[in-house]
C-alpha cells in the first residue's frame, strides 16, 4: 500500500536517513528488489561524516571485508585510508545510481497516521518505511570530570588533527585506549608531542594480522559465526563456544604482546575479553602505540579523577600537568531523535515497537554492515509486498 494524502505532500515509499556506508548498502540492496529509496544526507556528499575524520585514518579491516554489496572496493593497500573510502562511497552512489539527496539534515521522525513524517532542513517528507542509518553518534564525548572547565590547555578532538597544529615538545594526554585513541597516540607522537594515555583498566589488544590474515577476518569465525552456529544447538553450547573463543584470543594477545605491566599497561584476561565480546566492544589493534610504549615514548596513567587549574589528577593519586587533552573514550549520542523512542536495545533490523522503522549500522563495522544491509532490504521488500497485497 502506497502512502496516501495530499498530492502536494512529498511522499516517498522508503526513506533512508544517512548516506554513509550503512545507508548506501541498504539502498543498493533494496535496488536488487526493484525498490528505489530516497537517501537523505545532512552534508554535501555521501559519507559526509567521514570528511571530518582525521586525515591519517586507515581501516583496520581489510579491503575484502570492508566493501559494500555490489561494488568492489579499490585500494592501493590491503587497508583503505580515509580518502579511498570517501571516493569509494561517492563512486558507489554514482555507479549504482542511488538517489542521494544532499544537504537534507534530518532532525526528527514522528508517526503520522500510517506513515512516518521525516522532518528535514528542506521540509517534511512522508514515508511508508524509514531506515535510520546515521550511526547514532555525533562526535567525541567529553565526560563531566570535576573541574573540567578549569583546564588551562587545549581540548583536542580527532578532527582537529587535520590541521598541522604546533604540538612539538608539548605534553598531550589521550584519554582512552581504543582504536581511535591508538591512532591519536601515533599521530601526536609523529608531530613531536610527549604523549600520555589514560586508561580505565585492562586493554584487549590484537595484532593487525595473524599468519597474514586480517584479525577481523578471524573474528568472523571466533566468536561471531561460531557462536551464531552454536546457538542452533543451544544457548549453553553457544556460551561454551564464546568462552573458548575468549581463551583463544587471550592466547593470541599473550603471544603477540607479552606482559606489558612493566610499562604500566595491563592486558585483558579471557574473562574480560569475553565481557567485551558480549558488550560489542572491539579490541584495540596493536601498532605504533605498542612500539612507543616499549620505547618509553608513551606513558600510561590511571583513570582521571578531576582536573585542576594546575594539573590533571588521576584516581591513583598521581598528578601531572598537560598542554592538551584529547578525549577518546566514547561518542555523544546524535541529536537526531525519534518521537516516542523505543526502550529496546539498538540492533540492526526492525524496531519492535515502531511499525516500518528499521535500523542499520548499530554495529558500525563495515563487515557487519555488509551482512545486515541485504537482510534488512529483504525484510522491507517482503513487508511492502505484503502491504501491496492487502
Amino acid at each position: 500500500m502506497r502512502a496516501k494524502g495530499n498530492p502536494l505532500e512529498k511522499a516517498i515509499d522508503i526513506v533512508i536517513v544517512g548516506a554513509g556506508p550503512a545507508g548506501l548498502a541498504v539502498a543498493a540492496s533494496l535496488a536488487r528488489h526493484g525498490l528505489r529509496p530516497r537517501i537523505f544526507e545532512r552534508g554535501g556528499s555521501p559519507a559526509w561524516s567521514w570528511v571530518g575524520h582525521y586525515p591519517t585514518l586507515r581501516l583496520h579491516t581489510s579491503r575484502a571485508i570492508s566493501q559494500l554489496p555490489g561494488l568492489t572496493l579499490q585500494s592501493a593497500t590491503s587497508y583503505p585510508d580515509r580518502e579511498e573510502l570517501l571516493r569509494y562511497c561517492a563512486n558507489y552512489a554514482r555507479e549504482l545510481a542511488l538517489d542521494v539527496a544532499p544537504d537534507h539534515d534530518v532532525m526528527a521522525l514522528r508517526r503520522d497516521g500510517e506513515r512516518w513524517c521525516v522532518e528535514t532542513s528542506q521540509g517534511d517528507y512522508f514515508a511508508q518505511h524509514v531506515v535510520v542509518a546515521t550511526g547514532f553518534f555525533s562526535g567525541p564525548r567529553v565526560p563531566e570530570w570535576p573541574g573540567r572547565e578549569q583546564f588551562q590547555g587545549v581540548w583536542l578532538s580527532p578532527g582537529d588533527l587535520g590541521a598541522e597544529n604546533d604540538l612539538n615538545g608539548r605534553k598531550a594526554l589521550v584519554v582512552g585506549l581504543g582504536n581511535t585513541g591508538a591512532d591519536m597516540i601515533a599521530e601526536l607522537a609523529r608531530r613531536g608531542a610527549r604523549v600520555t594515555v589514560s586508561v580505565r583498566g585492562p586493554v584487549h589488544a590484537v595484532p593487525l594480522e595473524i599468519v597474514g590474515v586480517n584479525v577481523f577476518r578471524w573474528a568472523q569465525w571466533l566468536p561471531e559465526l561460531s557462536v551464531a552456529a552454536a546457538r542452533r544447538v543451544g544457548e549453553g553450547v553457544a556460551a561454551r563456544v564464546a568462552r573458548l573463543s575468549a581463551i583463544v584470543w587471550a592466547t593470541v594477545q599473550e603471544r603477540g604482546f607479552g606482559d606489558l605491566r612493566a610499562y604500566g599497561l595491563e592486558l585483558a584476561s579471557s574473562e574480560e575479553i569475553l565481557a567485551d565480546q558480549k558488550n560489542g566492544h572491539p579490541p584495540v589493534v596493536g601498532g605504533a602505540w605498542t612500539r612507543l610504549l616499549r620505547e618509553g615514548s608513551l606513558s600510561v596513567r590511571a583513570e582521571i579523577a578531576r582536573i585542576t587549574p594546575e594539573a590533571v589528577e588521576f584516581i591513583d593519586g598521581t598528578r601531572e600537568s598537560f598542554d592538551a587533552i584529547l578525549p577518546s573514550i566514547g561518542l555523544e549520542e546524535s541529536r537526531f531523535r525519534i518521537a516516542g523512542e523505543s526502550s529496546s536495545p539498538l540492533r540492526d533490523g526492525a524496531v519492535p515497537d515502531k511499525p516500518n522503522l528499521w535500523l542499520c549500522g548499530t554495529a558500525p563495522a563495515l563487515r557487519h554492515i555488509r551482512r545486515s544491509a541485504p537482510r534488512i532490504a529483504a525484510q522491507i521488500a517482503a513487508a511492502m509486498r505484503q502491504s501491496d497485497g492487502e
